[in-house]
């Protein structure tokens, strides 16, 4: 019997829940070992052998070691998907596939994660910059998005599970996506695959634990000043 894969993940990332959702998408055997950033846990010498960049998620899969969470899903799709519709063979299909994880590197991924520092480091409201840049981002990918089940067309592909994967990490602050439609709908639409809730939930809560603590860690200091 083959051994399972071993991930390395950590819940509350953006990355590693794109990378639980495609495994579960595959209904790969895995054994998931989470690794703690705040205590600094992918600095330990075991998790460095398998990942000298430390970082995650990491997959171990048979002595194979990647990392960078949009290579791991492309190749988990390639290795074990049993048909091309996740991340498809065609040159030009899967060209599109590829512009759309480029795209969330840069402009939903890349645009939330400064959006969400200032509440994750200070507890206070992000910059007017932020506001801007995210909201913009949201203003294209809604019109986009337009006509479309998914970010190629009907079917769900690896670009999706990512895309998603970044959009709900804004959940914790109740983010208001109700001035984007088609946006709404796509997420509803993602949100109902069944195993959405057991990739996500546990690391979302984390993060609006975190959020709090940041928060009254914030309320604290300034009623002492």
């Amino acid at each position: 019997m083959k051994d399972p894969i071993f991930v390395y993940f950590e819940p509350a990332g953006p990355p590693s829940r794109a990378v639980l959702l495609t495994i579960k998408e595959l209904k790969l055997q895995i054994k998931l070992l989470p690794v703690d950033l705040f205590s600094e846990e992918q600095f330990h010498p075991e998790f460095l052998k398998v990942n000298p960049d430390h970082t995650l998620p990491t997959i171990d899969d048979n002595g194979y070691h990647l990392w960078e969470s949009r290579a791991v899903n492309m190749y988990l799709a390639d290795r074990y998907s049993i048909n091309d519709t996740l991340y498809p063979a065609d040159p030009q299909k899967r060209g599109l596939v590829n512009r759309l994880l480029f795209y969330d590197m840069e402009q939903i991924f890349g645009k939330i994660i400064p959006y969400l520092k200032s509440f994750f480091s200070e507890g206070s409201e992000p910059s007017d910059e932020a506001k801007k840049a995210l909201e913009e981002s949201f203003n294209s990918f809604d019109k986009y998005l337009e006509g479309k089940a998914y970010t190629t067309g009907a079917h769900m592909t690896i670009a999706d599970l990512h895309i998603a994967a970044s959009i709900s990490s804004l959940e914790p602050l109740d983010y208001d996506l109700s001035h984007w439609g088609n946006i709404v709908a796509y997420m509803k639409r993602m949100k109902s695959l069944p195993y959405w809730n057991e990739c996500n939930e546990p690391g979302l809560n984390m993060v609006k634990e975190k959020f709090k603590q940041a928060k009254e860690n914030k309320d604290e200091t300034e009623s002492e000043d």
